[in-house]
């Protein structure tokens, strides 16, 4: 979504109640400073684990439950 669209939803969305919003998808740590004051409350993007590999603990998990 363009940020100029977001500033436009976002003063529909609040009309006067405090909501809090959330902005998220597409961001990316290149663009996240273009929604400083765009007016959500909080920022999201997943670029922080899309190369995460996961640990694979659950031998480790079996063998202490076996163990007791």
């Amino acid at each position: 979504m363009l940020l100029c669209s977001i500033i436009k939803l976002l003063k529909l969305l609040k009309n006067g109640f405090s909501i809090e919003t959330e902005a998220s998808g597409g961001i990316t740590v290149e663009n996240i400073a273009q929604y400083k004051g765009c007016g959500v409350n909080f920022i999201s993007s997943g670029e922080l684990t899309n190369d995460i590999h996961a640990l694979d603990i659950s031998f480790l998990v079996d063998n202490a439950i076996k163990n007791n």
